[in-house]
């Protein structure tokens, strides 16, 4: 059995650096958006992690086996490498440091507050234009309105995020100075038993999706996709897994975030 870390302490601590740190990434915006009338803006972003209950796999027995783990440490794994690697690749993106000061004492009631207010609903992948203001009710619509969206777009649809309170994100952008929140939404892990890579040794597709929210700090969502990555079911290693596939599935998020925060600069409302 492998030595491995107490997994709630590395998740806490993983979880205090995401909302801590995160909240202060700070980009230039592009020059070609100020028009080079005004100073640049430094942006922040705060990474939500993806509620536990939206890890769906069904190759965590694998995983586990392989790795010497029980598949509640597989989960909480790959959940720290997601965030981690997008962090990361924030910090290389953006050319930026974590700030040197310690940070407050870690509290986790945020992150139940926001946890206890999301509604999930299946949604069409989200267009770059302008958006009229949120509907109070519009987390109802989606829901009610998933399975037809669904069908008429089975390729283009991803779990979105809305909220029962409307005024979590502006408050939650005062509290952190935050000017946009990625929320991950779902990881999901499926194996495609119809795609056979190798017959002989049963060596099966599996695909890793995460989906995910882009918010900006009035709460008006901006941006939604489904980030997907392709592995062979032969690959069982937790941390070749993350190794392999994360920073792509980091580098499509990223990418959205560019294209969005690159617009205009985001009046407080």
């Amino acid at each position: 059995m492998k030595t491995k870390p107490t997994m709630r302490l590395l998740l806490k601590l993983l979880l205090f650096i995401t909302f801590s740190a995160a909240s202060r990434f700070a980009c230039a915006e592009s020059p070609d958006s100020l028009s080079g009338l005004h100073e640049q803006k430094q942006l922040s972003f705060l990474i939500v992690p993806y509620k536990p209950m939206m890890h769906l796999s069904d190759a965590d027995n694998d995983l586990a086996r392989y790795s010497e783990m029980n598949p509640q440490e597989v989960r909480n794994q790959l959940r720290m490498g997601l965030l981690k690697n997008l962090n990361t690749k924030l910090v290389m993106e953006y050319e930026v440091k974590i700030p040197d000061q310690d940070f407050v004492e870690s509290d986790d009631r945020d992150l139940e507050l926001i946890y206890n207010s999301l509604a999930f609903g299946e949604d069409t992948v989200y267009p770059l234009k302008n958006h009229s203001k949120r509907d109070s009710m519009q987390w109802k619509k989606k829901i009610f309105s998933a399975e037809a969206k669904s069908k008429n777009n089975p390729d283009k649809t991803y779990i979105n995020v809305d909220f029962y309170d409307q005024h979590l994100l502006p408050d939650l952008a005062s509290k952190y100075n935050s000017d946009y929140f990625i929320f991950l939404n779902e990881l999901d892990i499926k194996t495609n038993f119809a795609d056979c890579l190798d017959l002989a040794l049963k060596i099966y597709q599996r695909e890793l999706k995460v989906h995910y929210s882009v918010f900006d700090r009035n709460g008006k969502q901006v941006f939604g996709d489904v980030a997907v990555v392709n592995f062979p079911s032969n690959s069982n290693d937790v941390d070749e897994i993350i190794a392999s596939n994360f920073p792509g599935i980091s580098d499509h998020i990223i990418s959205s975030v560019k294209e969005v925060s690159k617009s205009k600069p985001i009046v407080v409302q």
